[in-house]
């Protein structure tokens, strides 16, 4: 009996482990029913007597949970199989589609082929259990428990062969010319495995990345102490305020790709198929080791020109090298190596395109993806547009001098207007978003309650950019403005938090321990350290609307600020992003198991889903799409009134930081309160 729970357990399905007969609960079950009796047997047992009762209920108890998942994942795959089976009857399929096609055909007949093993391994396992207890007890189990067997469904598999033939014959008919054993054949083919190439190219590049990390740090913590160099306060962290946005950009756009490249490779593992719920050509989409090899690149570029900076500024290059010219580089570089080839550009230009005109394009899931994700980058647009600049302005060029300030970092252009644009345009065309999809679908629930969030991040996100002085400075004037602004702002992230669990992940079922009935990851701690992350990490978005660098320059905590707390601000950048890439893994999980915002019309993953022109759409009444069209005006007017306001009663500004370290002021100069100067100022 062991060595049979060693083979269940090497051959149990990860998705389907709990369904599998527990062999350790009818062994404990074997050794309680015989323990005290089996001394004082002189006959053999029936199976209506005691003492081996208790065992008789627990096999059962297997034997009817085998039975119930049976039928349960039966009836799924039977409408799976109904759904593909019409589309592969449907004519011609465009490329994507047949790929796809073939793709959900080969998925689909993977599982049945496993559900066929599954009652036959369940089977093999109930009558071993039967048959040792005859052989432990002298009971006379085994031939009645076989005889109950032998007539349930899952011991049968007459369903199972059905769908496999029905499935076999489409799928020839459609791909095989007629034939059904080429389609039989092609549908048993292997999962691919990664070539071993790619692999080994990705850990040397891997291996010289961690080199150049480990070099930069020796430079910058150990050579200094050892050599006891001695820099200029000024001019090291001069380099370090003005340049710091640009690489902070290029390493969490390479974190991006990497969190990218994860959710890639976790989703392939559990069969989520993204390319049909995003309609990507999966011929054409990178894999999940092309993005981890393009990241691993560009992260040795941008670690190759932090560490000839650092040689540039302690003065190991020759004085003729401006070390403004590696972050003017760099940031080209990434750009490029994003958007190259052309194909790329064009598509991310036109997603972002559907993105920014919402309201004038049906919404995709694709889409709505893109712009959440876009709400969590505010930070890094931010640094974007200063790294654009700094760079095209030739501000590189110029060394920090307490007489001549960085005309970037004192920009109008960038504090006053791009930084408010970039931090609440994204939340504005999700909120779009959700009004178009009210107006398409006609549910309420949940596209309203959903803009309802955008629209109240919005606001708070605005009021936070705009007024950073007065949430940032504590007055008694100001103080109810503050407290209105910080119960808008927790109860907002709270809000979204909920949203993500409740909505986005459905992580709600009290029956299943706040998890739900389907879940496609084997270990429940998952599910639940992702709440906790996104609870405490959805707090991390502040950095967007408050300040980080009010701070004066030559002071103890200028210097802390410039070597500590800048540094962590860069890391919870990335921290954050992959809080999104945990958030996206759950929702497209979740999306896969649900249709939950009304994207598809069935309940079916992966297929593709033919629009044809003969299809009528339910007529509705004039009345109510006059209504419905009156309702989003409405509530985008709103939105855009307070927005207004919110901007209307922004006081004048005067700029003394990178990104939003305003000195603003009503009835004098702020800066001249506190009795210094801006750090710029100093320098």
């Amino acid at each position: 009996m062991v060595n049979f729970t060693e083979k269940l357990e090497a051959n149990t399905r990860a998705e389907w482990a709990s369904h599998y007969v527990d062999y350790r609960l009818l062994k404990k079950a074997m050794k309680k029913a015989t323990a005290a009796d089996l001394p004082s047997l002189k006959e053999p047992l029936l199976a209506a007597d005691a003492p081996h009762q208790l065992f008789v209920s627990a096999l059962h108890g297997e034997r009817d949970k085998v039975q119930r998942f049976y039928e349960a994942e039966l009836q799924r795959l039977a409408e799976r199989q109904r759904v593909l089976v019409d589309q592969m009857d449907g004519g011609p399929a465009r490329p994507p589609q047949k790929s796809s096609l073939t793709k959900a055909a080969i998925d689909l007949y993977r599982t049945l082929t496993h559900l066929r093993n599954f009652s036959i391994l369940n089977y093999t396992g109930l009558l071993k259990a039967a048959k040792k207890f005859d052989k432990t007890a002298g009971a006379a189990l085994l031939q009645r428990e076989k005889a109950e067997l032998d007539k349930l469904s899952f011991v049968q598999g007459k369903e199972v062969e059905a769908l496999l033939a029905s499935l076999a014959d489409a799928y020839a008919q459609a791909f095989c010319e007629g034939s059904v054993q080429v389609a039989h054949s092609t549908l048993l083919v292997r999962k691919e495995r990664p070539a071993s190439w790619p692999l080994f190219s990705l850990g040397l590049r891997a291996g010289f990345a961690l080199s150049l990390a480990l070099w930069i740090a020796w430079d910058t913590l150990v050579d200094p102490r050892v050599l006891r160099l001695r820099q200029g306060h000024a001019a090291v962290w001069g380099w370090a305020h003005t340049q710091l946005p640009v690489y902070r950009c290029c390493f969490i756009a390479v974190g991006c790709i990497y969190s990218w490249a994860g959710c890639l490779y976790i989703w392939n593992k559990y069969r989520v198929n993204i390319y049909f719920m995003f309609d990507l050509d999966d011929k054409r989409a990178p894999s999940a080791i092309d993005c981890a090899s393009m990241a691993t690149r560009l992260a040795i570029i941008c670690l190759l020109s932090l560490l000839l900076l650092n040689k540039a500024i302690l003065g190991e290059l020759p004085a003729q090298v401006c070390p403004g010219i590696f972050p003017a580089f760099l940031f080209p570089i990434v750009i490029g190596s994003l958007l190259f080839p052309s194909s790329r550009c064009v598509a991310f230009l036109r997603c972002i395109c559907r993105v920014l005109f919402a309201p004038f394009f049906p919404v995709t899931f694709w889409d709505s993806f893109v712009a959440d994700v876009l709400t969590s980058l505010a930070k890094p647009m931010i640094d974007c547009a200063y790294s654009a600049c700094y760079v095209f302005t030739l501000e590189w060029r110029r060394p920090p001098r307490i007489d001549s300030p960085d005309a970037c970092l004192n920009s109008w252009l960038l504090q006053q207007v791009l930084t408010p644009v970039l931090c609440a345009l994204p939340l504005w065309c999700r909120f779009l978003q959700c009004l178009r999809v009210y107006h398409d679908s006609r549910k309420r629930v949940p596209a309203l309650p959903n803009a309802l969030k955008y629209a109240f991040s919005l606001l708070v996100v605005l009021f936070g950019t705009l007024h950073k002085s007065v949430v940032t400075s504590f007055s008694a004037e100001t103080a109810w403005i503050q407290a209105a602004w910080l119960l808008s702002y927790l109860s907002s992230t709270l809000y979204t938090f909920a949203w993500d669990v409740h909505m986005d992940w459905r992580l709600h079922q009290l029956s299943r321990c706040g998890l739900r009935e389907r879940i496609m990851f084997r270990r429940p701690a998952f599910y639940y350290f992702a709440v906790v992350a996104d609870f405490i990490l959805r707090f991390g978005w502040t950095a967007t609307v408050v300040p980080h660098d009010q701070f004066q320059s030559g002071s103890a905590w200028f210097d802390f600020e410039a070597r500590v707390v800048i540094p962590l601000v860069s890391v919870a950048e990335l921290c954050r992003n992959d809080t999104r890439s945990m958030w996206a893994v759950l929702r497209l999980e979740s999306e896969h198991l649900h249709n939950t915002e009304g994207f598809r019309r069935v309940d079916v993953i992966p297929l593709h889903f033919d629009h044809r022109a003969d299809q009528e759409e339910p007529t509705e009444p004039e009345e109510r799409k006059s209504s419905v069209v009156l309702e989003l005006v409405a509530y985008a007017a709103v939105v855009v009134l307070l927005a207004a306001m919110s901007f209307y009663i922004k006081p004048n500004a005067s700029i003394d930081g990178p990104h939003g370290g305003w000195n603003l002021s009503s009835a004098g100069n702020l800066s001249a309160e506190r009795g210094g100067h801006s750090p710029l100022e100093q320098w």
